[in-house]
C-alpha cells in the first residue's frame, strides 16, 4: 500500500469533504464574529498540486507532502500514514478599507480571513476523521493528526504591485491499510 498506493486518493477525498463542508463553515464563523470579514469570501476553488497558477482566491490547495510511512503492521496487514498538506491561499489590495467601523489595509483584513479559513478546515477535518478513501483494504482512511496552522510569513506581488499574496498551511497525516 505504501509503494504502490496513489496518495492522489487521499487527497480527492480531503478535497470532497472540505467542499462539501466549507460553504456552511464559514457562514456560521462569519454568523460567531458578526464583522463580515467572511461574507462573501467562500474558497472559490480547489487543487490538486503543490505549485501552480492559482487562479482564483480565495482558493485551497491539497498534497501530498513527503513519503508513506508505516505506522502499524497487525495480522498480516500494514497501516500507512500519509503527510498531506492544505494550503489556503488569499489575495488582497494593499488600499485601505472599514470593517466594522475599523480602518483596516485589506492585507490585514486578509489575515483574519486566513486565520477564519484556517479554524474551518481544522474544525471540518476534525470532525471528519475518517475519510473515504478509493483503493484502500476498507475504503476508509483515518486522520491520526491536524497539525497547527502555520502562517507563511511573506507576502509577495502576483503581477500587480497593489496586489499581495499570503498562504496558512496545515500539515496532516492519514493512515490507511
Amino acid at each position: 500500500m505504501g509503494a504502490s498506493f496513489d496518495p492522489g486518493l487521499i487527497v480527492d477525498s480531503i478535497i470532497n469533504v472540505l467542499q462539501a463542508g466549507m460553504p456552511a463553515k464559514l457562514d456560521a464563523l462569519d454568523t460567531l464574529y458578526g464583522d463580515g470579514v467572511l461574507t462573501g469570501e467562500d474558497i472559490n476553488k480547489w487543487y490538486r498540486s503543490r505549485m501552480g497558477m492559482y487562479d482564483a482566491h480565495p482558493c485551497q490547495t491539497v498534497f501530498p507532502f513527503g513519503p508513506a510511512i508505516i505506522v502499524d503492521e497487525e495480522a498480516g496487514f500494514t497501516s500507512w500514514a500519509h503527510p498531506i498538506t492544505i494550503v489556503t491561499l488569499d489575495v488582497a489590495s494593499i488600499e485601505t478599507a472599514t470593517v466594522d467601523g475599523d480602518a483596516l489595509l485589506p492585507v490585514e483584513v486578509m489575515q483574519v480571513r486566513l486565520g477564519r479559513y484556517a479554524r474551518a478546515t481544522v474544525e471540518l477535518l476534525d470532525a471528519n476523521r475518517t475519510l473515504t478513501v478509493a483503493g484502500t483494504k476498507n475504503g476508509k482512511g483515518s486522520i491520526l493528526e491536524i497539525g497547527g496552522p502555520n502562517y507563511l510569513d511573506f507576502e509577495y506581488s502576483i503581477g500587480d504591485p497593489a496586489l499581495m499574496r499570503r498562504n496558512v498551511a496545515i500539515p496532516i497525516a492519514v493512515a490507511v491499510q
